[in-house]
């Protein structure tokens, strides 16, 4: 039996279509110098004000409470926000090269 300790983890599990359970781990990233250059090392992050938004190309982004049209197209859009500590971004998100 598991306790609600095991569950104190500030990972997300997420189901996938093939039922596999993947943990999907965010950063913390306080430094606005790094936000930057990780925006500037990937197309499809950009800026709206303080946070930082990835925007993702799907043709049901219109009827989704997330469209916006970005580029002339519609997409999906997840937005990080700044808090007082930094962004909290997902690692797929943050290239290793930055």
């Amino acid at each position: 039996m598991e306790s609600k300790s095991d569950f104190s983890d500030t990972r997300k599990i997420k189901k996938t279509q093939t039922n596999k359970t993947v943990r999907k781990d965010n950063m913390l990233i306080n430094d606005l110098t790094k936000m930057e250059k990780i925006v500037a090392s990937r197309s499809d992050l950009g800026w709206v004000g303080w946070d930082v938004v990835r925007y993702k190309r799907g043709n049901s982004a219109q009827f989704n409470k997330n469209g916006v049209i970005w580029k002339g197209q519609w997409h999906h859009a997840s937005v990080f926000l700044i808090t007082e500590l930094g962004w909290k971004i997902p690692s797929s998100v943050i290239d290793a090269n930055v």
